[in-house]
């Protein structure tokens, strides 16, 4: 099924394989990303291996930064971010880094809710002027991605406490 001329019987494919089998990911996957054409495929293949948890996949999920597809970029961004609980080389920071003026929401939000993990800060202004845009792709980006770091940081004891500590505060 992986072979199949079909990429929608091989995205479901890839899909299963995560899901069923996650054990043989690393084994089966990722020897079919250099052969994929179909960015919808490539995109699959790329999140289902920022799935698995494996820091090995950092360097050729990395390659993918530079792709043409805007799903591929915004799934490789997502991915590395999964895959680097620490910030990662400078190279792959600085090519996140471009893409916060990227003209898709969906590559712009994950680079911001990336950059972010990584302790960036600064990209909430990136995100305030995400979410101050007119239209709706780009203002339910930027809520998805608050939900994301308001999710972070209900999980970080300092950060909670940072928070709350600055409660009633006036600046």
């Amino acid at each position: 099924m992986l072979d199949d001329p079909s990429p929608d019987v091989r995205v479901q494919a890839v899909l299963a394989v995560t899901r069923c089998v996650p054990e043989k990911v690393m084994e089966i996957l990722p020897s079919r990303i250099s052969g994929e054409a179909n960015p919808v495929v490539l995109a699959t293949l790329i999140s289902s291996l920022g799935e698995t948890g494996k820091t090995e996949c950092r360097e050729l999920i990395g390659q993918f930064l530079d792709n043409s597809d805007s799903r591929v970029v915004a799934n490789a961004i997502d991915s590395l971010q999964k895959l680097c609980e620490k910030t990662p080389s400078v190279s792959i920071t600085k090519k996140v880094e471009t893409y916060l003026s990227h003209e898709d929401n969906r590559v712009k939000s994950n680079a911001i809710k990336a950059l972010w993990h990584w302790k960036q800060y600064n990209v909430l202004d990136d995100l305030k002027n995400l979410l101050s845009k007119g239209d709706a792709k780009n203002q339910l980006s930027a809520i998805f991605v608050l939900g994301e770091i308001g999710h972070a940081i209900s999980l970080d004891a300092k950060m909670v406490k940072a928070v709350n500590d600055g409660r009633g505060q006036s600046s």
